[in-house]
């Protein structure tokens, strides 16, 4: 009896010891599932929505069809600089895509290769003369369009004197809009850049001089 006690007590230890080792395989093969989904989940298969996909290069900087592979997404705003990274990307994504203007100095000329508006720094001063020049470049109004922009060309330089928003807080509270107060990281603006600011502001007609 006591031999078979301990053959059975034995064999029940192996037992536990497979479905141990079972749960550990089991658990382990889950883990390795879920990280393969996680990565699948990550990766863009590219072979499958390559459908009428471009690449362009535009000064050094590679942009693929982005309504194809991001769906969601209908505008890109830029601002590197250049009217021809403009031109590349309305020539390749049609009207698939908008681009706006990221910068207001270069609204203008960025419209006239194929943008439709601005994010627009300066249009927290001067909304509706923001709103004019666009309309005006969307109707192909050109001409009306370049008086403004050059009317106030200098105040959209001095809106990125500083770094962003740091001018545009300036020009508010200089406005008494709101008050002169900054915040970390932001600091106030060099006292040559706050008196240009100013300066554009009356230039525009938006201030008085003092």
């Amino acid at each position: 009896k006591g031999k078979g006690r301990k053959r059975k007590e034995k064999g029940e230890k192996g037992k536990r010891k497979k479905r141990k080792e079972e749960r550990k395989r089991k658990k382990k093969r889950k883990k390795k599932k879920e990280e393969e989904e996680k990565k699948k989940k990550k990766k863009i298969n590219y072979k499958s929505r390559r459908r009428n996909t471009r690449y362009i290069g535009v000064t050094g900087v590679q942009t693929c069809d982005l309504p194809i592979l991001c769906a969601n997404n209908v505008a890109m705003k830029e601002e590197g600089g250049a009217p021809d990274r403009v031109s590349h990307l309305v020539s390749a994504l049609d009207d698939q895509f908008e681009t706006l203007s990221g910068d207001d100095s270069l609204t203008l000329p960025f419209m006239s290769v194929g943008a439709v508006g601005v994010i627009s720094v300066a249009s927290n001063v001067i909304p509706a003369t923001i709103v004019e020049m666009t309309q005006l470049a969307l109707q192909g109004d050109f001409p009306a369009a370049r008086g403004i922009h050059l009317r106030h060309f200098n105040f959209f330089r001095a809106m990125f004197a500083e770094t962003n928003p740091i001018p545009v807080k300036a020009a508010l509270a200089a406005l008494g809009k709101v008050p002169l107060r900054y915040r970390l990281p932001l600091t106030p603006p060099a006292p040559e850049n706050e008196a240009r600011i100013r300066e554009a502001l009356v230039e525009i007609g938006v201030l008085s001089q003092a």
